[in-house]
């Protein structure tokens, strides 16, 4: 009998199927307190403000333009991020609850169930014992490093991106046995989904390579294996294209920062470090990580992560003989990690958590495979153990990313160098009207920034800057507030609350309302999704008894943000007024 006949019963009778409801109810147990959870974050901008996501007949642009495209503004189109299975998402979930969070955080939550369930088919395809596939995607489906993605309504392009990586590897793994031309279709199919869900994708045909040479590491045929993989290199082939259509580069950089060669290759040293201490200990947790650039700054942390990285690959290559898999899932796992690398590509973030989803799966599989080697006993128990853990440890992190303001609070304890977060909380104060919790914050943002530890992005010295102008011009101190708008707008000429709030001091403090709206019509060409511009000019007619452009500029507003209880007021006050 043939081995692959011979190997064929066993991996389909290995399957329990009640195994796959144990895992898809620790996927829901564990994220079940993250449904209730706010728009965060970037979720203000990325589902309230977008208009794409309102009517299906709007899906066509999402595959020919940048994801941030639907911001109307030259300079958000200018980005790395195609991501058609992100739109597609989000307009699944209005359809289904509009502006209703719920829906959001639910299909967060099934492409992770999806994802964990693949995680242990997968498993069972490599012919692991039920039990230990049970434990690792137990393991998966627990593992608090992953709060970031599901937890967060953002984070849908990593949990997607993830359940159809998944996908696709274990499509390919039953293709590998049963070699029915269906099952490549849609690993093919499932890979090219993943990559329409986020960049990380692209690893997969290498990953594909090492799982072939770990199933017959005995003759591996190079030829071979790259012509049962090729089908993927063509689809990748497909996306580049597409891609390359609707962004126009592949890859741009976004940082402007005086570092040299040896300062990015270090940091990816320090970064890769990290990434393999939270796949193992997820601890600290927390939503904005800063590393310095320059190596000056971080040299004995980077010579310590350095050392651990040689003498973790040194280990499992002197293991080889014993436990020859492991060695090749952590290159799997570095492997997987190459495009959240390119930091000039990428925001205002060289590590994030949600970054491990995907890798987070072969980090698993080393320690597996290295207890398996040492023959640990019980070690479905210890796995089973862990997830225990894991799982209370994602439930508590889960409240975390209910409500913006507790998860600022969170990350500064953290890290209170975090300008960003410190200036989002600041908003959040001002809006509440408590300006001395904001100004303090604003200001030490400020001294923060004086320093050149951690890239400073000069947009937050900006953001800043009209921060505390507009609680200057709150206070009546309106001269103090013009020259805070003036330095904001020097530092940022292209941002539109330096123009709005400007205007605003010309309506308050002088009545100048021509000057006003010359100032709210510059902002609202600058920021077309500018909703409180409009508001402002608005108010400006409605203070001149035009009533009629008052009511379309308000109606403009909730147009665009259609929870924005102000205008709404306004906009019944401008009716009541126009009405006869």
């Amino acid at each position: 009998m043939s081995e692959k006949k011979k190997n064929r019963p066993a991996a389909k009778g290995a399957l329990k199927y009640w195994h796959l409801a144990v895992i898809a109810g620790v996927c829901i147990a564990v994220f079940a307190n993250s449904l209730s959870g706010s728009f965060v974050w970037d979720d203000e901008i990325q589902v309230v403000k977008n208009w794409r996501i309102r009517s299906f007949e709007n899906l066509p642009s999402a595959f020919t333009s940048a994801f941030w495209s639907f911001l109307g503004t030259e300079a958000e189109s200018q980005t790395n991020f195609y991501r058609p299975v992100q739109t597609i998402t989000y307009t699944l979930a209005y359809s289904i609850g509009e502006l209703s969070p719920v829906a959001y955080h639910v299909l967060n939550l099934a492409y992770h169930v999806l994802a964990s369930l693949f995680v242990y088919l997968i498993c069972i395809e490599l012919m692991l014992a039920p039990p230990i596939a049970l434990g690792i995607a137990a393991l998966f489906a627990a593992h608090p490093v992953h709060t970031e993605a599901v937890a967060w309504i953002a984070g849908v392009p990593d949990v997607a991106c993830g359940a159809f990586y998944f996908g696709a590897v274990w499509f390919f793994l039953k293709y590998l046995r049963e070699r029915r031309a269906v099952l490549l279709g849609a690993a093919c199919f499932m890979f090219f989904s993943a990559l329409l869900a986020k960049e990380m994708a692209v690893t997969l045909p290498i990953f594909l390579l090492l799982l072939l040479i770990m199933r017959d590491r005995s003759r591996i045929q190079v030829k071979a294996n790259l012509w049962l993989v090729s089908p993927f290199f063509a689809v990748l082939g497909a996306y580049i294209v597409l891609r390359v259509s609707a962004l126009g580069l592949l890859a741009r950089s976004h940082i402007d920062v005086q570092a040299s060669g040896m300062d990015w290759i270090s940091l990816g040293v320090r970064v890769v470090a990290e990434y393999i201490r939270y796949a193992i200990l997820p601890y600290p947790l927390n939503a904005f990580h800063l590393l310095p650039v320059k190596l000056d700054y971080r040299l004995i942390s980077t010579s310590l992560s350095l050392a651990v990285i040689l003498i973790l690959i040194a280990s499992l290559w002197s293991l080889r003989a014993r436990i020859p898999d492991a060695l090749l899932w952590f290159c799997s796992f570095l492997l997987m990690l190459v495009p959240v690398l390119y930091f000039k590509g990428m925001s205002n973030t060289f590590l994030a958590e949600r970054y491990l989803y995907i890798p987070s799966f072969a980090m698993i599989m080393v320690l597996v495979s290295v207890a398996s080697g040492f023959k640990v006993p019980r070690l479905n128990v210890i796995l089973g153990s862990i997830a225990v853990v894991f799982a209370i440890a994602s439930v508590y992190r889960n409240e975390t990313w209910k409500t913006s303001e507790g998860l600022y609070q969170t990350t500064l304890r953290v890290q209170p160098e975090v300008v960003h977060m410190r200036i989002n909380l600041a908003d959040i104060h001002m809006k509440r009207s408590e300006d001395a919790i904001a100004q303090s914050l604003l200001e030490s943002s400020v001294r923060y920034m004086d320093s050149d530890l951690y890239v400073r992005f000069p947009f937050e010295l900006y953001r800043a800057y009209v921060g505390l102008g507009a609680i200057a011009a709150r206070a009546g101190k309106f001269a103090e507030a013009k020259q805070d708008f003036e330095k904001a707008i020097g530092i940022h000429p292209r941002g539109d609350w330096g123009y709005l709030y400007l205007g605003g001091v010309f309506m308050e403090a002088n009545g100048d309302y021509a000057r006003a709206v010359e100032y709210f019509k510059k902002a609202i060409e600058l920021g077309p999704l500018n909703e409180v511009a409009r508001d402002y000019l608005g108010i400006a007619m409605l203070n001149q008894k035009n009533y009629k452009d008052a009511v379309r500029y308000f109606e403009e507003a909730l147009k665009i943000n259609p929870n924005y209880a102000d205008a709404r007021s306004h906009l019944a006050l401008a009716s009541r007024a126009l009405a006869p």
